[in-house]
């Protein structure tokens, strides 16, 4: 028996929309430059690799002419800045969803709502996505347990507006 796996199983819509802008951008940019790994896949990365991508972990590495492609994470709010300040041409390959939910939160902010932002801590610093989020928000409440989570405190008659990050701590968190 012969079993094929697909080269991109398991990539969600927005991992593959990433993906795609770097292959993409290579046909049509000169200095296709990456803003550290597009996404969570070694194979993926070095496929892009090979095809001409070059990846810069620190801001001060890119070149005027180079075309930045960003994360499907999203970004904190002071990479945007410095590219503008900068004048490199960049594509933003965020996740749809992941600029949703960030469009969403900083709307209800300005309405008043208290936001909570649930994600992956580890070795004490959050994911990412996480920091892209919060640096878009004045006051967010980041937690990356039920525990924390439940020490939460409110002001009366403020509402609240829960955003769950990671999808492991989703199930936990219905129980609350």
């Amino acid at each position: 028996m012969k079993i094929t796996i697909c080269e991109t199983a398991g990539l969600c819509a927005g991992a593959m929309r990433a993906y795609m802008s770097v292959v993409d951008s290579l046909k049509t940019n000169k200095n296709v430059a990456v803003y550290k790994e597009i996404l969570h896949n070694e194979n993926l990365i070095s496929d892009l690799k090979n095809k001409g991508a070059i990846f810069h972990d620190n801001l001060s590495e890119f070149k005027k002419d180079d075309f930045v492609i960003l994360r499907a994470h999203g970004e904190e709010k002071s990479i945007y800045e410095y590219l503008e300040k900068n004048g490199n041409r960049y594509f933003d390959s965020i996740c749809h969803n992941v600029k949703n939910v960030r469009d969403i939160s900083i709307k209800k902010e300005k309405e008043g709502f208290n936001i909570i932002v649930v994600g992956k801590c580890k070795n004490g610093k959050y994911h990412d996505e996480v920091l892209g989020l919060v640096s878009f928000l004045t006051n967010p409440i980041v937690v990356s347990s039920i525990d924390e989570a439940q020490r939460i405190h409110f002001e009366q008659g403020k509402s609240i507006l829960q955003y769950v990050k990671q999808h492991i701590l989703q199930s936990c968190l219905k129980k609350l």
